[in-house]
């Protein structure tokens, strides 16, 4: 029993020194600011996920807005306060269920037979309202 336990205190302590690791030193400023902007506190065993989880969005988001500055993407991304939220739990937050019929159903392919203008901006249309920030309703508000 002893030793499961000086086992189980070595694995604990090993974990707990990889999760320093983990953490990109670059990004600790950033990181404090985000959490300072979005009035985010976390307890000491949320703050390394939380931080961990943070990190991996902000390397994607810097990966494709390189992308985008190459002309790989139309549009670029920027952290909000849901940066420290992985796809799946912004998802279950929100409600989103994917339905499976959706994945069966035919992809629309142009015939390339309708003149189409290079770009729209609508804005100018009417149709885009200023951005408001909507907290975790799941209402749109116009």
């Amino acid at each position: 029993m002893q030793v499961f336990v000086v086992f189980l205190v070595a694995v604990v302590t090993a974990v707990a020194a990889a999760s320093s690791f983990l953490k990109d030193p670059a990004l600790e400023d950033p990181w404090q600011e985000w959490k300072g902007l979005h009035g985010k506190q976390y307890s000491e065993e949320t703050e390394s996920y939380r931080r961990m989880v943070w990190e991996d969005n902000w390397r994607f988001i810097e990966k494709h807005n390189q992308e985008h500055a190459a002309g790989k993407h139309s549009y670029k991304l920027g952290m909000n306060h849901f940066g420290d939220l992985t796809n799946q739990e912004f998802n279950k937050m929100n409600g989103f269920r994917p339905d499976p019929a959706l994945r069966k159903l035919p992809v629309f392919n142009s015939t390339g037979s309708t003149v189409r203008p290079t770009s729209i901006d609508w804005r100018v249309k009417g149709y885009v309202t200023r951005v408001k920030n909507q907290g975790v309703s799941n209402y749109i508000f116009i």
